[in-house]
């Protein structure tokens, strides 16, 4: 599933005491796409802290079944 991605950054983003926010490591380049910038180490980093001291980490796509219009990774419903 990971190799799907196109770059996009709709699944890059959580909710933070009740906002929908980015995640800080992604980084919108000049052509429109995005990069995570901590790529190779961001498994487990966390990502946010909100204001009731709950953590969101960075995981695999595949593991949320979260949906995200436009994501290339929404996972598949039955």
């Amino acid at each position: 599933m990971e190799d799907k991605c196109l770059r996009c950054g709709k699944c890059c983003y959580g909710i933070v005491d009740g906002i929908l926010k980015p995640c800080p490591y992604l980084k919108e380049l000049k052509n429109g796409k995005t990069k995570c910038i901590i790529y190779k180490k961001r498994l487990g980093t966390i990502i946010s802290k909100d204001s009731k001291g709950n953590t969101r980490i960075c995981g695999f796509r595949k593991e949320t079944d979260n949906f995200y219009l436009g994501c290339p990774l929404n996972p598949l419903k039955d």
